[in-house]
């Protein structure tokens, strides 16, 4: 029974650190997604002032690397 009784509390320890860095990750990644939200507003005000041609060319390259979808969301 001490053997079981010593395994539960290392659990329940490392269950707690566990949820610990989970919600360290969690308030990381929000904050990572305020920053990505704020660089997407920017960049499409950027777009917005720039030639049809450089608009054109940004757009592409985006499509090219995955991330028109990224900027084109809300």
């Amino acid at each position: 029974n001490t053997g079981q009784r010593n395994r539960l509390e290392c659990a329940a320890r490392l269950s707690a650190e566990q949820g610990e860095r989970l919600t360290a990750l969690r308030a990381e990644l929000e904050s990572l997604k305020v920053r990505m939200h704020a660089l997407r507003v920017s960049l499409r005000g950027l777009l917005g002032k720039c030639s049809p041609a450089v608009k054109y060319m940004t757009r592409h390259h985006l499509q090219e690397t995955g991330f028109i979808e990224w900027l084109d969301a809300d």
